[in-house]
């Protein structure tokens, strides 16, 4: 398959597992299961999903050492599903050759993840929209991939139902964070 056809592939399957999920969030179907889980295994399994789009892309990921050692309490599906989409956003707005620095620190109470990327950027209003209004938008990728912003804003549904919250912030490239709490002991 071509490069554009592989993008448009990925692309159209996470918009649908986004609507489904969507739906279900919508009308409180989804349990939430809460349990420890290590940063790093859920960081590799996205990476590895992605590797022929980062590969195709000439993306450099560069992975902070510190997420092998954090761990992190909440839903697996759901973060799995967050990470997943925060990394194909960063992938998707990332022009060829460029960068995607993935870490993870701890507090106190909580585990922030930051999936930063050299790529084209959120203006404010679009942070704001997605943050505050809980709206998509259409918007294409480097490489003409489609985005409607849905998967953030169900980033942001998954990362508060866990208790946390989802920071984007957006100069040259972007960083999105999500900030979870650690394991009860």
């Amino acid at each position: 398959l071509s490069h554009q056809t592989q993008f448009a592939l990925q692309n159209l399957t996470l918009l649908l597992d986004n609507l489904l999920l969507w739906s279900r969030l919508q009308q409180d179907k989804i349990r939430i299961e809460p349990k420890e889980l290590f940063v790093d295994k859920l960081v590799y399994k996205a990476l590895k999903l992605f590797s022929p789009l980062t590969d195709q892309k000439e993306i450099s990921i560069e992975v902070g050492e510190e997420i092998e050692e954090e761990v992190l309490f909440g839903d697996e599906y759901m973060l799995e599903f967050i990470i997943r989409n925060l990394l194909h956003n960063a992938i998707k707005f990332t022009p060829k050759n460029g960068k995607i620095k993935i870490t993870a620190t701890r507090d106190k109470e909580y585990v922030t993840v930051a999936i930063s990327d050299s790529g084209v950027g959120m203006n404010k209003s679009m942070i704001h929209q997605i943050l505050n209004k809980g709206e998509g938008f259409t918007r294409e990728g480097t490489e003409n991939e489609k985005g409607s912003g849905i998967g953030l804003i169900i980033c942001k549904d998954f990362v508060e139902k866990n208790g946390g919250s989802l920071r984007i912030e957006s100069k040259r490239g972007t960083t999105v964070s999500f900030q979870l709490p650690l394991p009860k002991s």
